[in-house]
């Protein structure tokens, strides 16, 4: 199931999805950009996070979305736990520069030593 926690009330665009059952569409780029900043955290042996932003779509079996990219933001992060930087917050939503249509559809997050 998405769940889309919005305060615009307006309907998804309707698109048709690639492949029927998927939820979620993240393109190759962005999974580099991803793993690029996972592996930053690696070697400093420290867990990363960050947003993933995108947009939602509907088609004939439901809503789905699709990430555009990945934001971040200073971390206070160990080789076990991660959190946003309260001090970087306003750097972290600076750097959203949200379109019209643009939603935060998830989050990733590392596991260094798993």
């Amino acid at each position: 199931m998405v769940s889309i926690i919005s305060g615009s009330s307006k309907e998804p665009e309707y698109r048709v999805r690639a492949v029927r059952s998927a939820k979620l569409f993240i393109p190759e780029f962005v999974i580099s950009l991803m793993t690029d900043h996972a592996d930053a955290g690696l070697d400093s042996d420290r867990e990363v996070m960050g947003l993933m932003i995108g947009r939602f779509y509907r088609d004939e079996n439901g809503i789905y979305a699709v990430v555009d990219r990945p934001v971040s933001s200073g971390l206070i992060s160990d080789r076990c736990s991660v959190r946003f930087d309260e001090q970087s917050m306003e750097e972290l939503f600076d750097s959203l520069e949200m379109d019209e249509g643009d939603s935060g559809v998830g989050w990733y997050h590392s596991h260094p030593h798993i």
